[in-house]
């Protein structure tokens, strides 16, 4: 640069200095965050217990589910990942949220493993994607480890479809018909004084 004026070395300079710093600031967003399996990590749910509204209906997903049953449609529906459940309200209440398993499971007067949901079973329809045909069921009883849930079933039609029998699924749901949260025992119509009543 010799023999170059000091202005226009002094402009050279600048120019230099202004493309570094603009280089330096990319205006694209950070990329989300990612667990140590390359997944994106997800926002926990907000967890809400159960209104005390007359009837509500539950949802639970699990990745993976296994569903086995007998010649009489007798058997059991093993759901591995089931931290949370959706719930909501049925007509003309408008309320809906997500709570704990063993919140939904106390809905239905549940206490511990084993127990039955209620004097009357709830009916449930069970989706996935290797199920041919929805299977529609009776919920006997339910036993929870951790986050594993298994239920004792029998299944709602006389005739069992063959795949039923024995059947391993992805992306289950379990969609469980209306429970009556404001009916003694369930813990949930309990006014802080310890009475229970409808409202």
């Amino acid at each position: 640069m010799r023999g170059m004026p000091l202005v226009s070395r002094t402009t050279s300079v600048l120019t230099a200095a202004v493309f570094a710093l603009l280089a330096g600031c990319s205006s694209t967003p950070p990329a989300p965050k990612s667990s140590a399996a390359g997944e994106t990590e997800t926002a926990a749910p907000i967890l809400t217990k159960p209104a005390r509204a007359d009837h509500l209906l539950f949802v639970a997903g699990s990745k993976t589910a296994s569903l086995t049953m007998d010649a009489a449609g007798k058997g059991t529906l093993e759901m591995p990942a089931v931290p949370t459940m959706t719930w909501f309200s049925d007509r003309p209440q408008h309320d809906a949220g997500t709570t704990t398993t063993a919140d939904a499971l106390e809905a239905f007067g549940w206490r511990e493993n084993g127990d039955d949901l209620g004097a009357a079973a709830p009916n449930a329809a069970l989706t996935g994607d290797a199920l041919e045909e929805t299977a529609v069921m009776e919920l006997l009883s339910a036993s929870r480890t951790g986050d594993e849930i298994t239920f004792e079933v029998v299944a709602v039609s006389r005739d069992v479809h063959q795949s039923w029998r024995d059947l391993s699924l992805t992306n289950a749901k379990l969609f469980i018909d209306s429970v009556d949260n404001c009916f003694p025992p369930s813990p949930l119509c309990s006014d802080p004084d310890g009475s229970d009543d409808h409202y």
